[in-house]
């Protein structure tokens, strides 16, 4: 796709890791390069934008990769991205790669479902309004399934009780 140059760039992981280590430590992130990275979906919208769902592995103690959403848009729309992103480092806030244009939100941040990063920050307050009456598990809700742009399902539980799915998604306005 012409309109997405960066495109060619961020689906191939040899090429994209070592630019993504770069904009990583410009944003003075607290978490290292990553070692690996494994795409899960790609939804393309030829000349217009591109949203590629995929996992980084930062080395975790617990083995587990971290989500990300790794936005591309059309030149113009992609330079005035990368130049708000550039000027908040607030958490949540996107890491802008220059080189490709992307932007990469990591999970919990979602620009189009901020409830998740809310929900994700504080479980026992959602689950008073969500689980009506029902005393909120103890344990953190665990990620089941990830749509950047779209929602996430959690699985939510302590041992020896019934568990719950909580499913956030985008508003449909």
């Amino acid at each position: 796709d012409d309109a997405l140059p960066g495109l060619k760039v961020v689906s191939a992981p040899k090429l994209f890791l070592p630019a993504l280590a770069r904009a990583l430590t410009d944003a003075a992130r607290s978490f290292g390069p990553p070692a690996s990275m494994r795409i899960v979906r790609i939804r393309h919208r030829k000349g217009e934008r591109a949203v590629i769902h995929a996992e980084f592995d930062f080395n975790c103690p617990d083995g587990k990769m971290l989500p990300a959403s790794i936005w591309l848009h059309s030149a113009e729309k992609a330079a005035r991205r990368g130049r708000k992103a550039a000027a908040g480092q607030a958490p949540g806030a996107p890491v802008y790669e220059p080189g490709s244009g992307a932007l990469i939100y990591f999970f919990p941040s979602d620009p189009f479902v901020p409830e998740i990063s809310k929900f994700v920050s504080d479980p026992q307050r959602f689950g008073a309004l969500l689980l009506k009456g029902v005393a909120a598990p103890s344990s953190a809700p665990e990620l089941a399934r990830f749509r950047p742009g779209v929602g996430a399902t959690f699985r939510w539980g302590d041992a020896g009780r019934p568990g719950a799915f909580v499913k956030i998604q985008k508003d449909c306005d």
